[in-house]
Order: structure tokens, then sequence, then C-alpha cells
């Protein structure tokens, strides 16, 4: 079975994902907090925390515009047209053809 994934709805959950992490990295640049990477021994400076807050912010930028903004057009554009053409042809004293 076939399931159409939700776009819109991935890039609202990614646009959220990203802002909470790019304000946490950019909390982390801003006091200078330098962060250990577990089992590593390398150790993740301020600077770094920086630099990955101004990407996390663009990728939120750009995932809040797909998901809330954008408008996204039907992939289902043939039942869509199938569904139009049966409205039209059902006369107008014929009950109402349930949605679900």
């Amino acid at each position: 079975m076939i399931r159409k994934i939700p776009w819109q709805d991935v890039c609202k959950f990614l646009a959220g994902a990203f802002f909470v992490n790019a304000g946490i990295l950019f909390y982390l640049y801003l006091y200078g907090v330098s962060v250990p990477i577990f089992t590593t021994g390398f150790i993740e400076t301020p600077v770094i925390s920086g630099v990955r807050s101004i990407v996390h912010a663009i990728l939120f930028l750009t995932f809040f515009y797909l998901g809330f903004i954008r408008k996204w057009k039907s992939r289902n554009r043939r039942v869509t047209m199938l569904q139009q053409a049966e409205d039209a042809a059902q006369p107008p004293d014929a009950p109402e053809r349930d949605a679900g």
C-alpha cells in the first residue's frame, strides 16, 4: 500500500525543530558555553555553536516558508477533476454526495 507523505506537515515539524535548535545554539554562543561531544573527547566551541545557529536559523526560515506560507498544489489533480465533473453532472434536486 502506497501512502502519500504529507510534506507540508513534515516541513512544519522541521521548522519547529530548527527554531528550537537555533535558539539553543545561539544561547550557547552568547554565553560562551563549550559543549563536550559524548564519548569522542572533542569539544564544540562557542564559535562553532554560533555558526551552527546561523545555519539552523536559515533552515528554520526555509521550512517555515514551505510549511506555513507556501500554498501546496494537490497531486491528486485527476481525482479532483473527476469529482468536479461528477458534481457538475449531478442534477440540482439530487441528494448531496458524501465527501468521505
